[in-house]
């Protein structure tokens, strides 16, 4: 971790313990409201992007993700599934992937293996 990150994240802590708004703090402190405005923002950007590990009691770790839920809204007849529908991918960095595609197709499997490639 640089010297820097480690200066910005005391900072961001101290303000955090402080009670003040973000204004009065930087004042308090005579630090540029900007600069504290951009290092809150990857403070924070970077403990939502974080990867999710799990210890296991052999020490190895592995990553956890995300839960996946598939449902469809009503039951459709086999035409239906012939049929080229579009899928929404939200993942958790906030990045949304529109996708059409036929299911009777093996191209899902494949999809998901190059997002996984991509988180």
């Amino acid at each position: 971790m640089s010297q820097q990150k480690k200066y910005w994240d005391a900072i961001i802590e101290q303000y955090k313990a402080s009670g003040l708004s973000q204004t009065a703090f930087c004042k308090q402190n005579e630090l540029s409201y900007n600069q504290f405005q951009y290092r809150w923002y990857l403070h924070n950007h970077a403990e939502k992007v974080k990867p999710k590990l799990a210890k296991h009691q052999d020490d190895s770790i592995t990553h956890v993700f995300e839960s996946v839920n598939i449902s469809m809204p009503a039951p459709i007849s086999q035409a239906e599934r012939n049929e080229v529908v579009e899928l929404m991918i939200h993942l958790p960095n906030q990045i949304s992937c529109a996708v059409k595609m036929n299911f009777r197709t093996n191209g899902l499997p494949t999809l998901l293996k190059q997002l996984v490639t991509l988180c």
